[in-house]
């Protein structure tokens, strides 16, 4: 399963690294006349989500530099957005200690800002940092508030991605029935979403799910 998701990764990456670079191109130009300001702090960001999928490491420089403007500004959305983001180029990159390290500071942020639908993605990221460090008690709290959070922004991707989380941590532990449900949680509502991509995901983890409570069927 591991190898399918990497194939994907890869295929992904290079369809990226081929179709952004214009776009990218285009932002550093703008970048280059950027006056030191809140506008600022979106470009820099918007840059390095632009490049983060082709390259984890190249977009961090981008973000720490939003984030460090957002300080001499006493900006917190751009605090909070550009920690979260620098947190997901470390997991990207599989280093998941450094990836809770920021995703801590981001939730900090997060907090002052008070906006439920990040609230909900921030606590979020931090459940699959701890899910990643094999911390599954941690792993579910965070994921209980999130829910709380995705339920307050009325965010239906934000949840079915939260019930993807506890679905694979039940997994991990064979407990199958569970995960079994909480991913049919999650394939319901990619369903109702219309993401087909993840519902492809999501039915295939259920596949997977089944064959392994020896339900080949």
């Amino acid at each position: 399963m591991k190898k399918i998701v990497w194939v994907l990764l890869t295929l992904l990456i290079l369809v990226s690294a081929k179709s952004q670079s214009p776009a990218v191109d285009s932002l550093r130009n703008e970048l280059k006349t950027a006056k030191e300001d809140t506008n600022k702090v979106n470009l820099l960001r918007e840059i390095g989500i632009a490049i983060i999928y082709q390259n984890p490491p190249a977009a961090i420089p981008y973000f720490r530099e939003a984030y460090q403007l957002s300080y001499r500004l006493n900006f917190y959305p751009g605090l909070e957005r550009n920690y979260a983001a620098t947190s997901t180029a470390y997991a990207f990159n599989a280093k998941y200690d450094s990836a809770k390290l920021f995703i801590d500071t981001a939730i900090t942020y997060a907090l002052k800002v008070g906006d439920v639908n990040r609230l909900a993605l921030v606590y979020l990221n931090r459940a699959d940092a701890y899910d990643n460090l094999n911390d599954y008690s941690s792993a579910l709290k965070d994921c209980d508030t999130a829910m709380n959070y995705a339920r307050k922004s009325g965010n239906n991707d934000r949840l079915a991605r939260i019930y993807q989380i506890i679905s694979g941590i039940y997994d991990k532990q064979k407990q199958l029935t569970p995960a079994l449900e909480y991913n049919a949680r999650a394939l319901a509502l990619f369903n109702e979403l219309g993401n087909r991509q993840m519902l492809a995901k999501a039915t295939f983890n259920s596949s997977m799910l089944l064959r392994n409570m020896n339900k080949p069927a």
